[in-house]
């Protein structure tokens, strides 16, 4: 699938992904404060970069395999206000995003990670964001 996330519009700064590790974490910073919690927002954007691909009933999910942290530590949605009244945990809906030609479109998604109080600090690796959709040709 040519779907990848981005920090920044125009393909920069790309999100590491499980199938080459290529990329930064999310969160710059992936420190969170386990004594007090912790909520931090961040927005990325979803982008194709095939010519020849289009992507319609895009549903990005949580998959967990973490013991500590869980789906509903995150809220995902499509603005930044829309993070307010997201079900933590829940899949988010794009909507379709063309083929790269004549040039890529950005879909920008809004997440927040919510960390409780005395979670424990560790690394988290077992959240990953995952993109489903169907695919077309352009």
């Amino acid at each position: 699938m040519a779907l990848h996330i981005f920090k920044a519009a125009g393909g920069v700064g790309p999100i590491a992904d499980d199938a080459g590790q290529s990329g930064a974490a999310f969160f710059d910073d992936v420190t969170f404060n386990g004594t007090t919690g912790e909520v931090r927002n961040l927005g990325v954007f979803v982008r194709n970069a095939d010519a020849t691909k289009q992507y319609q009933q895009i549903q990005i999910s949580i998959d967990d395999t973490d013991p500590v942290l869980d789906p509903t530590n995150f809220r995902m949605a499509t603005s930044l206000a829309g993070l307010d009244t997201a079900t933590p945990g829940s899949p988010l809906s794009l909507p379709n995003i063309p083929a790269a030609n004549p040039s890529p479109v950005d879909v920008a998604i809004f997440l927040r990670c919510t960390v409780g109080p005395g979670t424990t600090v560790g690394a988290y690796v077992g959240i990953k964001f995952v993109i489903n959709a169907v695919e077309l040709p352009a």
